[in-house]
């Protein structure tokens, strides 16, 4: 009987380990100097990617309130593309493999919310952050599926946005859970007919 517990007690260790999958994290802290994104960045690309018209741009340079949360290097927007007017959308950052989208941290002024894509197609509106301040805060997606794609709404070039935090083996965790439960449910069936 001690060797059954013994098996389901690993089992379900295995199956709790699964659904923490591990997050990623973008943190620009490969990027140096003040340059706009012109290239796809570990297979996500940032607005048009297009030196003449895209929005996006790393910096380690300081420029309070805008902070990074970890290294010295954060993204940015350049609000001479923008109207000036707070809660305008930015180009998007997007990837061509679905990924489930955590949230990122930001500082500066104002607020920022998330406009999230499944290609085409708007899936989710967050609400609106608390006010930012130079003190980076991380803002929560809200959202457990999929996407492709990623909008921040804001007063563009007035944040800061850093750690942007994803996870694309979400896709992988079902089919290894449900394998884990198969297994579990075998454990238990041979054991109930041992015992019979």
């Amino acid at each position: 009987m001690f060797q059954l517990y013994t098996r389901i007690g690993c089992a379900l260790a295995l199956l709790a380990g699964t659904q923490a999958a591990q997050a990623d994290v973008l943190n620009f802290d490969d990027l140096h100097g003040l340059q706009f994104f012109t290239t796809n960045y570990h297979a996500f690309q940032f607005g048009t990617n297009h030196i003449d018209d895209t929005a996006w741009f790393h910096t380690d340079q300081a420029n309070a309130p805008a902070n990074p949360k970890s290294g010295s290097t954060y993204l940015s927007t350049d609000y001479r593309l923008y109207g000036g007017t707070a809660f305008e959308e930015t180009q998007p950052i997007f990837s061509q493999t679905a990924f489930k989208f955590d949230g990122a941290w930001f500082s500066g002024q104002d607020a920022v919310r998330y406009e999230l894509f499944n290609g085409s197609t708007l899936v989710y509106t967050s609400a609106n952050s608390a006010s930012l301040t130079e003190v980076p805060q991380f803002v929560a997606s809200g959202y457990t599926g999929l996407v492709t794609g990623v909008v921040i709404v804001g007063s563009q070039g007035f944040y800061a946005m850093d750690d942007f935090t994803f996870n694309s083996a979400t896709v992988a965790e079902p089919p290894t859970r449900a394998m884990l439960l198969l297994g579990l449910g075998a454990v238990v069936s041979g054991v109930r007919r041992r015992a019979g």
